[in-house]
């Protein structure tokens, strides 16, 4: 694998299935093919923003921090980053 930071792109859940653990099982599965030292950033929703409520308090519940705020198409967004400690 590649050394360095990695992006996490387009994980969704079908209504259906959400908040039953999909995605957390789903982020914990893909944390075991990096290595420590490794850093997993992610872009969401800012904070505040109620499209991102059920998302950010996924990424957080994973170990993800908020970092830089961003702008992509126009919209406000925030990135994410978790570091791989073990």
């Amino acid at each position: 694998m590649f050394k360095g930071e990695k992006e996490l792109s387009f994980l969704a859940v079908h209504p259906e299935y959400r908040k039953k653990g999909v995605a957390k099982r789903l982020i914990e599965k893909m944390t075991e093919w990096f290595t420590v030292g490794d850093i997993i950033s992610v872009v969401t929703f800012q904070d505040g923003d109620p499209k991102g409520i059920p998302a950010r308090a996924c990424y957080h519940a994973c170990g993800f921090a908020d970092d830089e705020k961003l702008t992509v198409f126009e919209y406000p967004c925030q990135k994410m980053v978790l570091r791989i400690l073990h």
